[in-house]
């Protein structure tokens, strides 16, 4: 990380000395060295203190320390904030500053430090006030020398993510990296004022919970507890004619819930002065479903006489499948509910207690993790790419040509980490899929080997099949049910699926302390990835559609591509984490 850090330093100041604008050139190029030094471990600032300085007084430190370093620090300053009377200003409230924490530091060693560190804060709080920046981006737009932050920012990302280095050496590392960026930008140096911001902020990247021997709920991972249902229940009433299908019932964190897909069905229209021409007395129309509020309205009651109303939880996910929330939450375990639709309208009971094993009961394999630390993360890499073609509707991620970019800098990281071998077919096989993706500037420098994984050969067939068209899923839903052990720090439990509008979801609840990463792009290599092979031996990719949760709880929405066909009469999920790999074999019965 440090090592690209640098080179890409290396490269603005070669853009900046041969730019025709004039810039400082040799200047400058001496300032990103002594920042590249910083970068490097070593320090920026010339020079020693005769003696520890131990035993001195605040007032004597701060004189020692000024006199020794003074011009360098000021030299530093100017290189990052621009100009020399504003780096004067810097170094002084830096030495105030260290004065006040003498007390605590009473050694000339560290006080030189500090006061080194405090004017590379107080120059990057003046860079970011004049760009209107707050903290530190892990995202960037393209653009400038946001590409260049962006590349060492992916980077930094991964080598936390396979516990290479630790979130606050990264953070720093790329701290130091954006600051000796800025002063290149324009606005600093004597140039023109900051031009039009290039980027966007992210969360930084999370710590990772050290991976243990073995899937099993670790600390923060709540037991959930679910039930499959595939129960159909009538719906009637004014505002809808229709059935909800109950896919499951799960006992989570947030409180009980019930999995389900609403459906309606065809009505009777009633002969009236404001009917259409074109729709005659008697004939048969499909109403859309009115929604969550109707959905609302539903009540229960459980066998030890406690009533609830129920909340819709919105997932963004579509408007076919709907997750309801039960309140308030039980300390206990119902045995059923009497489920009432609408007012008026008798209870509909649904058993909570699993029945004596059938045989659509789901079976969990588990088996230890194969791949590297920086193999799994490619296969995550992989997986992402074969969701997001250019044949795909936009999705919320960036496109196939961003995840792309910059691979060889990610594979050249974790190899001098240790988390990827040299001799590793990986970025090989990596290579040879962005070439069947036609993907270019990758960067991966290992040749495109001759075969590909299983999972990997199959979508990159249907990606070139599609390309003339297939026949969108029909609809149809199935009830599933089964809690997967946890890995890294994820425990996803399976609460069913359905077609609707040409495409597969699966309701899914993930819990434990990482499931808040969730699927959000900066966050691609943190989840364990999940395949799917289904009955006809054909493999499938997933990616969230939607999702909602808080704390150590999140429902989600996960999307199935290709889209899962009818006649598909079971699936397994291959779920792989850095620790291990979860296989489990779901039977299905479509409704």
């Amino acid at each position: 990380m440090r090592l690209l850090a640098e080179e890409e330093l290396r490269r603005a100041a070669a853009r900046s000395s041969d730019s025709p604008s004039g810039s400082r050139g040799e200047d400058d190029a001496a300032g990103l060295a002594g920042i590249s030094g910083t970068l490097a471990g070593g320090a920026a600032v010339p020079g020693g203190l005769i003696g520890s300085g131990r035993g001195w007084s605040a007032d004597r430190a701060v004189t020692e320390v000024y006199s020794a370093h003074y011009r360098a620090l000021v030299g530093l300053a100017a290189v990052l904030v621009g100009d020399v009377l504003t780096a004067e200003g810097v170094v002084q409230d830096a030495f105030v500053a260290m004065h006040g924490s003498w007390s605590r530091l009473r050694d000339a060693d560290r006080a030189l430090a500090y006061v080194r560190q405090s004017v590379v804060n107080r120059s990057r709080s003046i860079l970011r006030r004049r760009s209107g920046l707050g903290s530190s981006p892990w995202q960037v737009l393209p653009g400038g020398s946001g590409e260049q932050l962006a590349r060492v920012a992916r980077v930094a990302r991964i080598l936390a993510a396979v516990g290479a280095v630790d979130d606050e050496v990264a953070g720093q590392v790329l701290g130091d990296f954006e600051l000796a960026l800025a002063a290149r930008q324009p606005g600093s140096a004597g140039r023109r004022g900051p031009g039009p911001g290039s980027w966007r902020r992210s969360s930084p990247v999370h710590q990772r919970p050290a991976a243990g021997p073995g899937p099993r709920a670790g600390p923060g991972a709540a037991p959930v507890r679910v039930v499959r249902l595939g129960q159909v229940i009538p719906v009637g009433g004014e505002d809808a004619v229709g059935e909800v299908y109950l896919l499951s019932y799960a006992q989570t964190a947030s409180g009980p819930q019930l999995s389900l897909v609403a459906r309606a069905r065809p009505r009777s229209v009633r002969p009236g002065p404001g009917m259409p021409p074109t729709v005659g007395p008697g004939a048969r129309v499909i109403q859309p479903w009115p929604g969550a509020s109707r959905l609302e309205q539903f009540t229960a009651t459980d066998d030890k006489g406690t009533s609830y109303q129920m909340t819709v939880r919105d997932l963004g996910g579509g408007p076919d499948g709907w997750t309801l929330i039960l309140h308030p939450g039980p300390p206990y375990d119902p045995r059923w509910l009497d489920l009432v639709t609408a007012p008026g309208q008798p209870a509909v009971r649904v058993g909570l207690i699993p029945p004596a094993r059938t045989s659509l009961d789901a079976s969990v394999t588990v088996s230890a993790a194969t791949a590297s630390p920086g193999e799994h993360l490619l296969h995550a890499v992989a997986a992402r790419l074969l969701t997001t073609p250019p044949a795909v509707p936009a999705a919320p991620w960036p496109g196939p040509l961003a995840i792309a970019g910059g691979l060889g800098d990610v594979i050249a990281a974790l190899q001098a980490a240790g988390a990827l071998s040299v001799l590793s077919p990986v970025p090989g096989q990596l290579a040879a899929l962005c070439a069947g993706l036609h993907l270019p500037g990758h960067g991966i420098t290992a040749p495109p080997a001759r075969t590909l994984p299983e999972p990997w050969l199959s979508m990159l067939a249907y990606y070139h099949r599609r390309k003339t068209g297939t026949a969108p899923a029909s609809g149809g839903c199935a009830a599933a049910a089964v809690t997967l052990p946890e890995l890294d720090g994820i425990a996803l439990a399976i609460l069913g699926l359905h077609n609707a509008q040409g495409r597969t979801v699966v309701h899914m609840h993930a819990s434990g302390p990482m499931c808040q990463a969730s699927y959000r792009p900066d966050d691609l290599y943190y989840w364990p990835v999940t395949w799917i092979r289904d009955s006809a031996g054909r493999w499938h990719v997933t990616r969230a559609s939607g999702q909602s949760g808080t704390g150590g709880d999140t429902a989600l929405r996960v999307e199935v591509i290709p889209p899962l066909s009818p006649t598909t009469t079971w699936i397994d999920v291959v779920t792989t984490g850095r620790s291990a790999q979860v296989r489990a074999r779901l039977p299905l019965r479509w409704e």
